[in-house]
């Protein structure tokens, strides 16, 4: 089974969005006071990052799936 490029793209920017978006549902849902972040003295959480790398390589896979599809 092969997993074309636009479906490795779908996945991973599902999968980023998530990620990308948990930080901020924890701070609305009240489980994330923003004294807690200051006391972890990080602007954003690893989830975040990983979130923003999966949404750039799902832009990346997207631009290629293109590419390779001829439009």
């Amino acid at each position: 089974m092969t997993i074309s490029l636009d479906l490795l793209a779908k996945i991973c920017a599902t999968i980023g969005f998530g990620l990308f978006l948990w930080p901020v549902i924890q701070r609305l849902r009240g489980l994330d006071t923003p004294q807690k972040a200051m006391e972890r003295s990080q602007l954003k959480s690893r989830e975040w990052w990983l979130g923003f790398v999966l949404i750039c390589l799902a832009l990346l896979f997207q631009r290629l799936a293109s590419q390779q599809g001829g439009g």
